[in-house]
């Protein structure tokens, strides 16, 4: 079974993160249950919540202010460019860090692991299993 971590949608299969979010009725001309099923091709759980924070946003942004509605295929690809994009600036961070000796980008990287939390403590105790 896969564990749930505090980010909505995000949950591991293995060692891979996945997104796996329900697709609004708004949005798609799909069942009304059907979930779209991503892999954010990462196994670093910080990494995995920043890229899953940025997709529930763009989600959340779809909801709002969409004026039509768009076939399941659609907003995968749609998702797939965004994942990308968030893994492409993810990687220039940690290449900047290394290249500067760390010390340059490490206020960075701080700052975007104080966005995504303390690694859950619910994951060693068994909670959040579906």
């Amino acid at each position: 079974m896969a564990v749930r971590h505090e980010v909505e949608n995000l949950i591991r299969r293995g060692n891979i993160f996945y997104w796996r979010p329900r697709v609004p009725a708004a949005l798609t001309r799909c069942q009304p249950s059907s979930r779209l099923s991503l892999s954010l091709h990462c196994s670093d759980h910080k990494k995995a919540q920043v890229i899953g924070r940025k997709l529930n946003t763009r989600l959340a942004e779809l909801k709002l202010h969409s004026k039509e509605a768009m076939s399941k295929q659609q907003l995968q690809k749609l998702f797939e460019h965004e994942r990308d994009k968030e893994l492409e600036r993810l990687d220039d961070i940690n290449m900047m860090a290394r290249r500067n000796g760390g010390a340059a980008m490490s206020s960075r990287w701080n700052s975007i692991s104080k966005q995504v939390g303390p690694a859950s403590s619910s994951r060693s105790s068994g909670a959040g299993w579906n």
